[in-house]
């Protein structure tokens, strides 16, 4: 028996999951831009 219930839960994480990283990798870029105009 499969159940079905798990699925909306699952990409929600995984959409989650995708959202977190792809805000680190913005916040990361955004602070060496921000670092190295400081610097300049």
């Amino acid at each position: 028996e499969t159940s079905k219930g798990d699925l909306p839960l699952a990409m929600g994480l995984g959409a989650i999951l995708i959202g977190l990283i792809l805000a680190i990798n913005a916040a990361a870029w955004g602070l060496r831009v921000w670092s190295e105009q400081r610097v300049a």
